[in-house]
């Protein structure tokens, strides 16, 4: 299980963050959104390793593989906007 903090008391205990992130990755959330991961150097070395040992060539499906081998709890997590309730539907500008 990911670990997750907000953005706030990342900025206020940036030293927690970075112990935290030593025993893996720590979601960072902006008003209840994922934001950012921090993650090890040791975690990112090994991740910027296997990307120059083997490019994915702009393959979806073998990027998810890599990030499900590396932090399976984050592949297939995408990032959504919540509804924006009040906000008006414009037809777009031609």
């Amino acid at each position: 299980m990911t670990k997750t903090m907000n953005a706030t008391e990342a900025a206020n205990r940036f030293g927690r963050l970075l112990d935290s992130a030593r025993s893996g990755a720590v979601t960072i959330e902006k008003q209840g959104r994922p934001v950012a991961v921090m993650v090890s150097i040791e975690d990112y070395q090994r991740m910027e390793s296997a990307l120059s040992a083997r490019p994915l060539a702009g393959n979806a499906a073998e990027w998810d593989d890599f990030v499900s081998s590396m932090y399976g709890c984050l592949a297939g997590d995408p990032l959504e906007r919540p509804e924006q309730p009040g906000l008006e539907q414009r037809e777009p500008v031609r």
